[in-house]
């Protein structure tokens, strides 16, 4: 009987004293991938259709081949060790439902999250510029759009497995004394036409621009789906 071999990049398990067949080393493979991408794996796929399946929804190099029981199942994903790479920022309820970031987030979250990203639009060189430099891993990260910001919540949800997203002016209204930053922060409410609203802590001032903007006083901070 034929067993199940996955390889992703840096993960890997063993089929306990060979009692597992292919079937039940599929199964495990498609618990341990649920939580980093929305694969979609079915208990009568066959390991070719897996292999196609996953690749699709799971950008990482992944091989699945049939071997003999006794053989070791080997995981190995870029993804996997981008996710241990990954410290989620302190975050304070705003309800049963919703979290909210106490702080902004910081320019070295957005570079592991955002690996390989290509930065281009207004103000492209100001944001490259605060990438490429090493002291400001810790601080807030700026001249970043509301582009960037639902990208880099997409991604950090595909990563994880979490849920997250931009903040809403009204989620940001509920948590605002429990917050901590000093810069406009985005949102996802819309101030007229075109324009989101910006919020700042400081004075609670409100401001509205393009979601392509950006802007040394520009932030982000995201919320999480519970």
């Amino acid at each position: 009987m034929a067993g199940l071999r996955v390889n992703i990049e840096g993960w890997r398990f063993r089929a306990s004293d060979g009692k597992l067949g292919a079937d039940a080393q599929l199964r495990i493979v498609r618990q341990r991938l649920s939580g980093l991408a929305a694969s979609s794996l079915r208990a009568g796929d066959s390991p070719a259709a897996s292999a196609e399946i996953i690749s699709q929804r799971q950008p990482v190099a992944l091989e699945i081949s049939e071997v003999g029981i006794d053989s070791v199942a080997e995981v190995s994903a870029a993804a996997v060790s981008q996710t241990s790479k990954i410290d989620i920022p302190e975050m304070i309820d705003i309800n049963d439902k919703v979290k909210i970031m106490k702080g902004e987030l910081t320019v070295g979250l957005f570079k592991r999250v955002m690996e390989g990203y290509e930065i281009t639009g207004h103000n492209d060189d100001e944001l490259r510029a605060i990438l490429a430099d090493p002291a400001q891993e810790s601080n807030a990260l700026t001249y970043v759009s509301l582009l960037n910001a639902r990208e880099v919540a997409k991604r950090l949800s595909n990563l994880t497995g979490r849920k997250f997203r931009v903040q809403t002016e009204d989620e940001w209204m509920v948590a605002k004394d429990n917050l901590s930053g000093n810069h406009w922060t985005w949102t996802e409410t819309k101030f007229s036409g075109a324009t989101y609203v910006l919020r700042l802590l400081d004075g609670g001032l409100r401001d509205f621009r393009l979601p392509e903007g950006r802007c040394g006083a520009y932030a982000v901070r995201l919320v999480e789906d519970k």
